[in-house]
């Protein structure tokens, strides 16, 4: 009782302390939970042209996609959702950016447009392609299936699945066109003229003899031109526009492998072994294959030519009801149940097992056919063959000996079982005119030569019908545990990139490295399945490691080791490239202090610079940008044209090395009557890239953050 007197005298102070909790629980999930009030995490997964795009918006989009992928009638692949996700992404872009763009010209789709795309004349393509309303037969639409289907759905017969999926189709059927409307003010817009025409004419048959001097860049050695990161950094600034990156994130990497034991193996082995006796007594095949295999089939008749391999060099011995294996195929261990042997007296699909010696009558280089006098030696010789045969002679190791045919010569001639039409003609007629096992009377004649023909197993139409159970070798939780650990007491032990590179060095452990991963990004180079360590790389500091990421059949533990800004690209991020250029830039003022001193003709300038100096000539047209010899090069283009017969340039810095250029003959444009085609390429060129420029646009004006990695 003393106790219990003194636990109701606590009672008050107890159940204050229990509230206090309660509250501080409340406040702290209020406070601090991802959701919370005070969170400065945002529950939008981006913002377009100004507009806050809201997760749960998002997410809706990706639905109504998926449904759409329902019409096709296939299940959607990791692929296909990484597809789903970009393309709902896209869709919001194109709903709120290029809305204003339609608002601004006052452009619209009547409900009589939209019903047009789908029973009128121009019949929206997802409705063409959905098999749904195709034909069974002939796999073309068929408007009749279409009607029925509508019928069904406005009159609310149809799952409501399928109603679903249809509103959600139709409701994007309009903005289809609005946007191909949009687009084709752009494309029919585009006027070429006469004159474009003819310049496009001359661009690309005016042609040149020239003469140069070259000296690559590659002829002096880097070593004598120090590059400084001031001068890298200078060059990036006055070639701005080519060095603009998007935001970005570098990270090391160790990858922990699940890999199948061999104790997996025979675990797995051993399961099916204990499984054989129920499944040879088990009435419901199909049920039981459903019920224990990882890739469950319905049984099927084969012949014995299609049969497993295991199966077909046993034939002669199969019987009913009878279960044979476990198989390891490959990554799998298959059990095979026969349930049952038949054959048909009227099914002329025959098969047949038969060894051959051929004396090919072909030269084995050309393929070309022997001359009659070559294929009588041969013929000579095929007999000779058989007659030993015939007194007792192992046809086997006749044709080990003999044989021409390099794919059954090993085997003994063995061309296994194969059925009518796998064979050519004269072969396939006398294997499947013998009865009986035995030789073919007589040398068969093919075009690939003389055979000698043993059949092994005479003509059968035996089919036998097979209920499969196959079985992934997986790793096991046991192997899978092993692994995580080695990862997990990997990533413990480490606290910076010291001690990560350390650690991977005293383990063995191969490091990877991903540098600049977009937020957008699918794959981290082979990994893929990687939003979730996009994710945690965009919120951890640089020198962060991670927690354990488990990623398909494997675990991965990442350190990153940089962050990069939008904006110009650090020197550091461009050296390579960027020192190239700037070394390139240094040479070819070295070269041309050599080649200025110089006088004389070309071949004097180049006997006065030394022997990695150039003198060659070339014919180049004006639309092209190199010059054989040379190579890519559209400024040294432009330079030649600019020149009159006989002139040549000064010594001037190419792409790929200091160039001199002399015109030698120009020739004249022979003029054409209509410039029509050549205005028809450009036009076609102007129309496809409309699509891209106009979205480019939109979406830069736009100024768009894609924040979707938080979430997906």
């Amino acid at each position: 009782m003393a106790i219990i007197n003194k636990i109701n005298q606590k009672s008050v102070l107890v159940v204050a302390v229990i509230a206090g909790a309660l509250v501080l629980f409340l406040l702290t999930d209020l406070v601090f939970s991802p959701n919370s009030l005070f969170s400065s995490r945002s529950n939008d997964v981006g913002e377009i042209a100004g507009k806050d795009i809201p997760y749960d918006q998002y997410k809706n989009e990706v639905q109504r996609i998926e449904n759409q992928y329902a019409m096709n009638g296939r299940p959607i692949t990791e692929n296909d959702r990484a597809q789903i996700q970009d393309q709902a992404w896209n869709e919001l872009v194109f709903k709120v950016a290029y809305q204003k763009q339609f608002e601004k010209l006052g452009l619209t789709v009547t409900e009589e447009e939209v019903e047009d795309m789908i029973t009128g004349r121009h019949i929206h393509q997802g409705i063409l392609q959905a098999p749904i309303f195709q034909n069974a037969e002939t796999k073309q639409f068929d408007i009749n299936r279409l009607k029925e289907y509508l019928k069904a759905v406005e009159g609310g017969q149809a799952d409501p699945r399928d109603q679903a999926v249809w509103a959600n189709f139709r409701n994007s059927i309009g903005p289809d066109r609005l946007r191909a409307k949009y687009l084709n003010l752009f494309k029919k817009s585009e006027y070429v003229t006469k004159a474009e025409g003819e310049r496009e004419f001359r661009n690309q048959n005016t042609k040149a003899d020239i003469k140069y001097l070259f000296v690559s860049y590659y002829t002096l050695p880097d070593s004598t031109f120090k590059v400084t990161d001031d001068q890298i950094e200078s060059y990036i600034k006055k070639n701005s526009e080519r060095y603009k990156v998007e935001e970005g994130r570098s990270l090391d990497y160790i990858v922990f492998p699940v890999i199948v034991s061999a104790k997996d193996s025979a675990d797995l082995k051993q399961s099916l072994t204990e499984i054989t006796k129920e499944f040879a007594a088990s009435i419901d095949d199909t049920s039981f294959v459903a019920s224990n295999s990882d890739n469950p089939t319905d049984p099927a008749y084969k012949y014995i030519n299609e049969l497993p391999v295991q199966l077909k060099d046993m034939a002669s011995s199969i019987k009913k009801d009878s279960v044979y294996g476990p198989y390891n195929e490959y990554s799998k261990y298959v059990l095979y149940k026969v349930t049952e042997i038949k054959e048909d007296p009227k099914d002329s699909n025959y098969v047949s097992r038969a060894r051959h010696i051929l004396f090919s009558t072909q030269n084995k280089m050309t393929r070309q056919p022997f001359t009659k006098e070559q294929k009588d030696s041969v013929r000579r010789k095929a007999n000779e063959v058989f007659a030993k045969i015939k007194a007792g002679a192992n046809f086997d190791e006749m044709a080990k000996q003999y044989s021409d045919d390099p794919g059954s010569k090993t085997n003994g001639g063995d061309l296994s079982w194969f059925g009518k039409g796998q064979m050519v003609p004269p072969f396939e007629k006398a294997v499947f005119s013998l009865n009986k096992p035995g030789l073919v009377p007589n040398l068969v004649e093919t075009d690939f030569g003389f055979h000698i023909i043993k059949v092994t197993e005479p003509k059968t139409n035996k089919k036998f019908k097979i209920a499969t159970i196959e079985k992934v070798i997986a790793a096991s939780d046991e192997t899978k545990e092993a692994a995580y650990r080695k990862a997990n007491d990997f990533a413990s032990t480490v606290q910076d990139t010291a001690t990560f590179n350390a650690n991977a060095k005293k383990e063995n452990l191969f490091k990877y490295s991903a540098k600049n991963i977009k937020k957008s990004d699918k794959y981290i180079n082979n990994l893929s399945n990687v939003r979730e360590i996009i994710r945690w790389a965009y919120e951890a500091k640089v020198g962060s490691v991670s927690n354990v990421f488990e990623m398909d059949n494997q675990y991965v533990v990442a350190i990153l080791t940089d962050k990069r800004s939008k904006g110009l690209a650090r020197p550091q991020d461009v050296r390579d490239e960027v020192s190239v250029k700037v070394r390139n830039e240094m040479k070819g003022d070295k070269i041309l202090e050599k080649l200025n001193a110089s006088k004389g003709d070309m071949d004097q300038m180049a006997a006065t610079y030394g022997p990695t100096a150039t003198v060659s000539t070339a014919q180049v047209n004006f639309s092209s940008t190199s010059i054989e010899g040379i190579g890519s090069d559209p400024e040294a283009i432009g330079k030649i044209f600019a020149l009159k017969e006989g002139q040549r340039t000064i010594p001037f810095k190419g792409e790929n090395g200091a160039v001199v250029l002399q015109m030698i003959k120009s020739y004249p444009v022979v003029e054409i009557a209509d410039y029509s085609i050549y205005r028809k390429q450009i036009e076609q060129q102007r129309s496809s890239q409309a699509d891209t420029k106009v979205d480019e646009a939109i979406k830069k004006d736009a100024e768009i953050e894609d924040d979707r990695y938080k979430f997906f």
